[in-house]
């Protein structure tokens, strides 16, 4: 079993979300790899570090989606993350739900997120968003699709 396996379990264990981060991170095996942690759960992910930012109703949406799919929600970020994704992470570790429209969407239980950040320094997430989370796991030399 792998170090970010075991630290995924932990996650899911202790129900907190996961904040995982490497400057070279494939996002798309480490997202396999969840997955493989979470058996027989859905994996949703929300793309924050592309080149077209995702609007407050996206983030929303996705979010939503996550939690009526009692799933876990992956959420790709780096240095430029835009504000509707930072202030949804902000709000779920800080208050347990966000707005909503009539009244406020809380996770339901067993809804798990993973903050994966393509970064050298957690600090460098914008609004110390790393500083919210109670662990988090470097992935030292993670595999590339090229291996």
């Amino acid at each position: 079993m792998s170090e970010l396996t075991t630290y995924l379990q932990r996650v899911d264990r202790v129900g907190d979300p996961g904040f995982v981060f490497s400057e070279t991170l494939d996002a798309d095996r480490v997202t396999d790899e969840i997955a493989s942690a979470f058996p027989g759960r859905p994996v949703f992910t929300l793309r924050a570090n592309g080149l077209i930012p995702p609007t407050k109703d996206e983030v929303s949406a996705t979010f939503k989606n996550s939690f009526e799919g009692k799933g876990v929600l992956t959420v790709l970020v780096d240095e430029k993350m835009p504000d509707p994704v930072k202030h949804a992470i902000e709000q779920i570790c800080k208050d347990g739900f966000l707005p909503g429209d009539d009244k406020p969407l809380k996770p339901p239980d067993g809804w798990r997120m993973v903050v994966l950040a393509r970064v050298k320094d957690p600090g460098t997430v914008p609004g110390k968003l790393s500083a919210l989370f109670g662990a988090l796991h470097a992935l030292e030399n993670p595999p590339t699709s090229a291996e």
